[in-house]
């Protein structure tokens, strides 16, 4: 190879779209929407690979509601990770357990709360604040983000919160997180 163009397409689809029509030659981070078509398509191979990637929803526990471990805990045990993990990867995906990826010696999912709505119900009970009609915002950057927080969202309104969901290109969300 004597020359090699290297181009950021910042957009899932466009990367997808690029590869199909041999505009491009490889390309890299498949939106997970798209893994199945790519390897149903003839002329296509799709590389796999368990990797250190983890989206997952932070919670500030220094500001309200969040400075409550019960709270917290219940909006952990509200949602099922393995909806989450199957509808925001196309099922491609691993359910996050801890804040180190699976691939990592030493990780573990010892400390965390599987989900149980009853057990959501008891921790929002043992709760300072009441779950009922709170708004709180969940900050996104990609597709797979959003589709992530859009069922955290689903979860969360069967015990009365209202999860906002705020898009935005990923150095605004850095900026926002490093702020």
């Amino acid at each position: 190879i004597k020359e090699i163009t290297w181009r950021v397409i910042p957009e899932g689809s466009s990367r997808t779209i690029a590869l199909e029509t041999k505009e491009v030659g490889l390309v890299m981070d498949v939106a997970q929407g798209d893994v199945q078509r790519l390897m149903d398509t003839n002329g296509i191979t799709v590389l796999t690979e368990k990797g250190t990637r983890i989206n997952f929803m932070s919670m500030n526990s220094q500001k309200a509601p969040f400075d409550d471990i019960n709270f917290r805990k219940g909006i952990c045990s509200a949602v099922d990770r393995e909806a989450l993990c199957s509808v925001a990867t196309s099922d491609t995906g691993v359910p996050a357990r801890s804040p180190n990826p699976s691939v990592y010696e030493g990780a573990t999912d010892e400390l965390t709360c599987p989900y149980d709505p009853e057990k959501a119900a008891e921790y929002f009970s043992l709760s300072s604040y009441d779950p009922e009609g709170m708004e709180i915002t969940c900050l996104c950057y990609s597709d797979e983000t959003r589709r992530s927080a859009e069922v955290i969202q689903a979860y969360l309104s069967e015990f009365g919160i209202n999860l906002k969901i705020e898009t935005m290109d990923f150095a605004a969300f850095l900026s926002l997180m490093l702020d």
